[in-house]
C-alpha cells in the first residue's frame, strides 16, 4: 500500500514538471515571437504614436492565421503521401 502511493506520487511529479516545463516554453515562444512582430513592425513605421506595435495582442488573429496554416500544411503533408 505505502509503495504504491510513493509511486504514485513520484510519477505524479514528474507530470507536474513535464507540464510546468510545457507551459515555459510555450510562454517564451510566444514572447520571442511577439519581440519578432514588433522588430518587424518598427521596421515597417508602425511606431508609437501613429501606431500601436505589432504584437499577438494587437491583432489577435495573427495567431489564428498562424494555426491555421501550420494545422493545413500538416494536413497537406500528411495526406499527400
Amino acid at each position: 500500500m505505502i509503495e504504491a502511493a510513493s509511486r504514485g506520487a513520484s510519477n505524479s511529479i514528474k507530470l507536474v514538471a513535464n507540464v510546468a516545463v510545457n507551459l515555459i516554453a510555450f510562454v517564451s515562444l510566444l514572447g520571442f515571437l511577439n519581440a519578432t512582430l514588433r522588430w518587424f513592425g518598427e521596421r515597417a513605421g508602425m511606431k508609437p504614436p501613429g501606431h500601436e506595435y505589432l504584437t499577438f495582442q494587437v491583432n489577435p488573429t495573427l495567431d489564428i492565421y498562424f494555426l491555421n496554416y501550420s494545422i493545413d500544411s500538416f494536413e497537406l503533408h500528411i495526406f499527400s503521401s
